[in-house]
């Protein structure tokens, strides 16, 4: 008799534990600072094949992603974990999106599933809240940047022109305009460096704060002439 009602006790002890519900995982503590890039649309195309093939290029510059980073902007928080993309969330600032946040190169819910599951997932914002701070962010610099290298004499050109800049006179168009220093990443094509992208940092507040030194450049020159070599903003 001992031994059945041990049994029995048992089986009721398993039965509550493999009914018991799952546990939630913790909600993922904010971001502690972000990497907003922002993209300059016609290099992207000149140097990749571009899904619009009729329209030029927009000689403004969009946003790539708002990506969280450690604290010294030097190394990224990617693929946490978090809920899926869900396209209908995003309908009320989709308009938005499209103007800001454009995809260039595939359709523009793949693009923005991709920098939701790499990068937004590490926000600790809810999807919504994610993609409408990053075109919020957008609208208030995208264009400071572009006339602020424009006052500098820094202005889109024919690619077959002659080189406009070097990258640290582009840093330091941004820096006597927005007080920080960005980082800038450049692309080669048919013998030419074009400026791509610039990397602004940000706090966990989203204001700007100065990139490191270090690995302030990419690919915008030869190491032996870092921030040296002419580069170009190239037009239509």
């Amino acid at each position: 008799m001992l031994n059945f009602i041990i049994i029995l006790l048992s089986l009721i002890m398993l039965t509550k534990v493999f009914s018991a519900p799952p546990t939630q995982a913790p909600p993922l503590a904010p971001a502690k600072a972000y990497i907003m890039a922002l993209q300059w649309p016609v290099t992207v195309c000149l140097v990749k094949q571009c899904k619009e093939k009729k329209t030029p290029p927009p000689e403004s510059f969009k946003l790539h992603g708002l990506w969280p980073c450690a604290p010294d902007w030097d190394s990224s928080v990617e693929n946490c974990p978090g809920p899926d993309f869900s396209g209908s969330a995003l309908k009320d600032i989709r308009g938005d999106l499209l103007t800001y946040w454009p995809s260039l190169l595939e359709p523009e819910n793949q693009f923005w599933k991709h920098e939701w599951l790499v990068h937004g997932t590490c926000s600790g914002l809810p999807l919504e809240h994610y993609f409408a701070d990053g075109v919020r962010l957008t609208q208030l610099n995208a264009r400071p940047i572009l006339s602020a290298l424009s006052k500098s004499g820094i202005k889109p050109g024919d690619v077959t022109a002659t080189a406009t800049a070097t990258p640290i006179a582009i840093r330091d168009a941004i820096a006597n305009n927005f007080g920080v220093h960005p980082k800038l990443a450049c692309a080669y094509n048919n013998n030419m460096y074009l400026l791509k992208e610039i990397h602004l940092c940000l706090d966990q507040n989203y204001k700007f704060e100065d990139c490191p030194d270090k690995k302030w450049l990419k690919n915008c020159g030869p190491p032996t002439k870092e921030g040296q070599t002419k580069i170009r903003l190239p037009s239509n």
